[in-house]
């Protein structure tokens, strides 16, 4: 089996600290989880959206929800609805348990109304086409990180 790190995530990896953010960014921590943090900007709760559930999109999606309210676009509705109800991406990341904060669409207008921060994680090939479908439900100011394909 390949392992995708999110063994060593589930237990190691910590949240944001504030020492190392802007003093206009601060941390609010989870009531149901002392080591889950909700990052807000300028007193704004920050969403980040990740488009494509695959095993990278899902591993991002699984790191930054940690951190932030975080929803993953999935097309595959099956993938979407296993990440909602068993906190597990059976296709790609079989085993890997998700922080249970991580919610999945397959709406990707949804997706892409909600964020602050938009991650791509779809495969290159399909890369301008989802952007081109993103775009007219995407805020003007919203950053997009692509951290995955290059085109």
């Amino acid at each position: 089996q390949t392992s995708h790190g999110l063994d060593r995530l589930n237990s190691s990896t910590p949240s944001l600290g504030t020492g190392a953010l802007p003093s206009w960014v601060t941390t609010t921590n989870d009531s149901r989880n002392d080591d889950m943090a909700t990052v807000r900007v300028g007193g704004m709760d920050i969403t980040v959206a990740v488009i494509g559930a695959g095993s990278w999109g899902t591993t991002v999606a699984h790191i930054a929800s940690r951190n932030a309210k975080t929803i993953i676009y999935s097309r595959r509705e099956d993938v979407a609805d296993a990440i909602n109800t068993t906190n597990e991406n059976t296709r790609y990341l079989e085993g890997y348990k998700l922080n249970r904060r991580l919610r999945a669409t397959t709406d990707l207008a949804d997706a892409a109304q909600q964020a602050d921060v938009l991650v791509m994680g779809v495969p290159s090939n399909g890369f301008r086409e989802t952007l081109r479908e993103v775009g007219p439900h995407l805020r003007p100011w919203v950053p997009v990180e692509i951290g995955r394909a290059h085109v």
